[in-house]
């Protein structure tokens, strides 16, 4: 602090030297601009740092206590990690699962593991405030890094913005977090928000629209960002209710991904074409639906029609298929979703589950749109089925509670489309009924199917008002 000149120099020239020994000695030489945070920040590790308590009061809340404690760690660590998706950095992926073992995720998105570095860098107390993608609330990968949060560290809040173009020409779906190393009793605030121009006033938003999460939101690998009255409404709907997942025994699959839809979606021209040719062709040739085609009650006829080549279709026998995939012979042999040869389709072991009368569904929609299929039509990778002709389960999949439900436990995406995914689809609560009650929806089901979704709100209000007392929700 003293010296000056060439003397100063010379310090300078002695501590990098030090620096570089330690670095060494102590495995912390990574790599050139690699910070050895406990080289270059001794002293915030030290033990002989001295303790005092700050009231840290962000705005008028005063129930943020940060505690400047001695062991071992930073007080605050303040960032906005990178958004580098994990298709990117398939290179680093042995050694992030080497050095963050407890939340690594091999689908992960690389700002997660900031997160963990962040809580360890932490002393008791210290304060955690990133602004990063929400995706890992929700997504599978995120399930060890929010169980590691939940078991490390108390959240104060969690601010939304959806997808806000907070970040010029990325929609990156950003949020506010804000956490504190150590266990403490506190219920997290969340607001949830959308800002058109990216400009906002987070004090103002949180305490317009701010709300005080249930005690056991923030538990395990498992998140529920709604209110303590939702929360209650949940929760009755899943007493006395099974899961979906388990109520349809697993069965919930995704439509088929050809990795080129280009050479295996075709349309009635071309099908017809295929067929004159070589007859047998037809074998091969399904009705296909795909996401959008599917709404509530009912499907949009499509003149659409997948080639369907499962792994160890013997190709001699349809020439005329050959010939049409042959055209596009370069770009299949290069798609990672395929089988054993060029012509095949990826592995699946359900190809006969599309053959039957069932219910579909989109992956992506504004709100819950259950149809059934009773063609047999195969669904594109942006569908999925349910390969039971249970009307019953239909009339609860399109009730209001269920909407309700689903919204408030599923992974929101540009535009307020909800993602209707396996993860998600598989907790939708079902309740039991008896045989009387399952034959009163049935029947309204069936009228609602019939009208193939028009002027059906006279049907759904009964459906619903049966729905709410199976749930026990009734007033």
């Amino acid at each position: 602090m003293t010296a000056h000149g060439q003397r100063k120099k010379e310090l300078y020239d002695e501590i990098k030297a030090e620096e570089t020994e330690i670095a060494s000695e102590t495995s912390t030489a990574y790599g050139e601009n690699i910070i050895a945070w406990y080289v270059h920040f001794a002293e915030v590790f030290m033990t002989s740092r001295r303790q005092q308590d700050i009231q840290q009061g962000v705005e008028e809340l005063k129930d943020y206590q940060v505690t400047t404690l001695e062991p071992t760690g930073f007080d605050i660590v303040l960032a906005n990690p990178p958004y580098i998706r994990q298709e990117l950095i398939k290179d680093m992926k042995p050694q992030l699962q080497r050095i963050y073992p407890t939340t690594y995720s091999g689908t992960a998105d690389l700002y997660t593991y900031f997160y963990t570095r962040a809580v360890e860098l932490l002393g008791p107390g210290g304060m955690l405030s990133f602004i990063s993608s929400n995706k890992w609330f929700r997504a599978n990968y995120g399930k060890k890094i929010r169980s590691f949060i939940a078991d490390k560290c108390t959240v104060h809040s969690i601010t939304d913005f959806k997808d806000s173009p907070v970040f010029e020409g990325a929609t990156a779906y950003p949020m506010i977090f804000v956490a504190q190393k150590g266990n403490m009793a506190h219920s997290a605030i969340y607001t949830e928000t959308h800002v058109p121009n990216g400009n906002i006033d987070v004090k103002t938003v949180i305490r317009k629209s701010g709300k005080i999460l249930n005690d056991t939101a923030i538990k395990g690998e498992n998140w529920s960002f709604v209110d303590r009255e939702t929360a209650a409404r949940i929760e009755k709907m899943q007493i006395g209710s099974v899961p979906l997942e388990i109520y349809v025994k697993g069965q919930i699959y995704r439509g088929i991904l050809t990795g080129f839809n280009k050479a295996f979606v075709i349309d009635n021209a071309k099908r017809e074409e295929i067929i004159a040719e070589d007859p047998a062709s037809e074998d091969l040739i399904k009705p296909l639906l795909m996401g959008r085609d599917i709404k509530r009650w009912s499907i949009l006829c499509k003149d659409q029609w997948m080639i369907v080549t499962p792994i160890g279709v013997n190709i001699d026998k349809y020439p005329a298929v050959f010939k049409h995939l042959k055209r596009w012979k370069k770009e299949l042999q290069k798609r990672q979703d395929q089988g054993n040869h060029w012509w095949e389709l990826r592995a699946c072991g359900y190809y006969n589950e599309f053959e039957k009368e069932k219910i579909v569904f989109p992956d992506i929609a504004p709100k819950a749109r259950f149809a059934f299929d009773f063609d047999g039509a195969y669904l594109g990778n942006t569908g999925y089925i349910i390969p039971l002709a249970d009307k019953y389960l239909l009339g609860i999949l399109n009730s209001s509670l269920v909407n309700e439900f689903y919204t408030d436990i599923s992974a929101q995406v540009r535009g307020g489309y909800l993602r209707f995914i396996y993860q998600y689809v598989a907790q939708i609560p079902i309740p039991d009924a008896s045989v009387k009650k399952k034959k009163i929806i049935e029947k309204l089901v069936n009228k609602c199917l019939n009208a193939e979704g028009q002027d059906c709100e006279k049907w759904e209000a009964e459906i619903d008002k049966i729905v709410t007392k199976l749930y026990g929700l009734e007033e």
